[in-house]
């Protein structure tokens, strides 16, 4: 696979969750990216949902836009997995 442009709304929330997270708190996280997934699937602008929801503050300004990236380059290794899962216009909440 070639390199991967991605565009993401980031929420630190993600730091905190872990397996011993209730599963009620991680089905409200997850309701909560459903909900902002179907805002853009009615025509909401990603790039205003970024500046709305995101906590990544290195993004932001680009309309989520991460720089392009392979395989095995990226620290979260579970973002990556799913990055190469989607194909072009796909919304992933994980």
């Amino acid at each position: 696979h070639g390199p991967r442009r991605i565009h993401h709304v980031r929420l630190h929330i993600w730091k905190q969750t872990t397996p011993a997270m209730p599963a009620i708190e991680l089905n409200r996280i997850y309701s909560f990216l459903d909900s902002v997934r179907t805002e853009i699937e009615k025509g909401a602008k990603f790039e205003d949902m970024v500046l709305k929801y995101s906590d990544d503050f290195n993004s932001r300004e680009t309309g989520g836009e991460l720089a392009p990236f392979g395989i095995g380059t990226r620290t979260e290794a579970s973002f990556e997995d799913v990055a190469f899962l989607l194909k072009k216009g796909d919304i992933s909440i994980r």
